[in-house]
């Protein structure tokens, strides 16, 4: 049985507005100056906030529309007026931290994940939205190895310490789902799920290669869409160790070599009106059709224990064929689709087993 003795959690509020990174949970623009700050001490005397007595003249200097000079529009949080390019550098790199997760993510230590989030929330501190990407992570080992690990590989986060909590594996799973049980017993005895029964729909993709900056920032753009707490787009490292060393058609699921797999869920209640229920189906739905242009679409493959209705159902009355089926077996098992159906025609000839996307037998 292996031992989880670290779990580390750490979340980091991206506010560089003008690439959709929310910031309306930064009203002074303060989150973005010390980001930046971080980065590189110099660059101080090239920001300007509203509190500087120089902001409104390089504003008006920097303006070239019009709209700007009206008073009811918003003005920036913060200015910079770059002299060099490690100031540019320095902002661009605020931003760039999810992006810069996918292309180390897989370097990672075998003992070590690496997933982020995205979460659109009301902030305890000011009562504002804001939007976020956090960063979660498990570790097989010690707080210094990890500390380690972050120097190397993902520096920008400027992990330390302090960000980090050490716990038994059986610890570990409430924390996960944001539970602070009483203790982990009554957690895990409490009957049903502690988060609910909500009404949900959920889209999955899985992503060969990376999602460039303007993707990840649409998807911020996505999330000031929907009201807070009623998402949960997560994204995870993929495959990797044991599954890359079995072959496709070795075991029914075949998907390998991917960077990692990309869930989008939106939720509603049971008081909310039809047409509420009907915008947040919606919404998931434009969410995969953004990310659709970043994913293998030949065919584009789905993850089975994630059923979307969307890619086809059986017949409700009489026999549902096999090319129909093949809607959904194909994204769900590739090549292995032919090969599931000969099983099902062998253990179970008269379909007496199904469900909305079971397979049909050849009879």
């Amino acid at each position: 049985m292996i031992n989880l003795r670290f779990l580390f959690a750490l979340s980091l509020i991206t506010t560089f507005s003008s690439l959709a990174f929310a910031a309306q949970d930064d009203p002074d623009g303060k989150l973005f100056v010390s980001c930046l700050l971080k980065r590189d001490p110099t660059i101080s005397n090239v920001i300007y906030t509203p509190k500087n007595t120089q902001f409104l003249t390089v504003l008006d200097f920097l303006i070239q529309n019009a709209r700007w000079e009206n008073p009811q529009t918003p003005k920036p949080k913060a200015i910079l007026r770059p002299t060099n390019e490690s100031h540019i550098q320095s902002a661009i790199s605020c931003v760039q931290l999810v992006y810069k997760w996918q292309q180390i993510a897989r370097k990672l230590p075998v003992d070590l994940t690496l997933d982020v989030e995205f979460r659109r929330i009301i902030s305890a501190q000011t009562g504002n939205l804001t939007s976020y990407a956090e960063f979660l992570t498990a570790h097989h080992g010690s707080v210094d190895e990890l500390v380690s690990i972050f120097d190397q590989f993902f520096p920008e986060l400027n992990m330390t310490k302090d960000d980090c909590q050490e716990m038994p594996f059986i610890d570990a799973y409430p924390f996960l789902v944001d539970q602070t049980p009483k203790s982990v017993k009554d957690f895990l005895t409490t009957r049903g799920s502690p988060l609910g029964k909500p009404y949900f729909k959920w889209k999955v993709d899985f992503a060969q290669d990376t999602i460039p900056p303007e993707g990840i920032s649409k998807i911020f753009d996505e999330l000031e869409k929907v009201p807070p707490f009623t998402t949960q787009l997560g994204w995870s490292v993929f495959g990797g160790g044991i599954m890359d060393e079995i072959p496709e058609s070795e075991i029914p699921f075949p998907h390998r070599g991917k960077l990692m797999i990309m869930r989008q869920i939106v939720y509603w209640n049971g008081n909310d009106t039809s047409s509420v229920a009907q915008s947040r189906v919606d919404w998931v739905r434009g969410v995969a059709e953004i990310l659709g242009k970043y994913v293998p679409d030949n065919p584009r493959a789905q993850y089975a224990d994630y059923r979307d209705h969307d890619l086809g159902v059986n017949n409700a009355f009489g026999r549902t064929s096999i090319q129909q089926a093949r809607k959904w077996g194909v994204p769900y098992f590739k090549d292995n689709f032919d090969r599931l159906v000969k099983v099902k025609t062998l253990v179970d000839p008269t379909n007496f087993f199904k469900y909305e996307q079971s397979f049909p037998s050849l009879h």
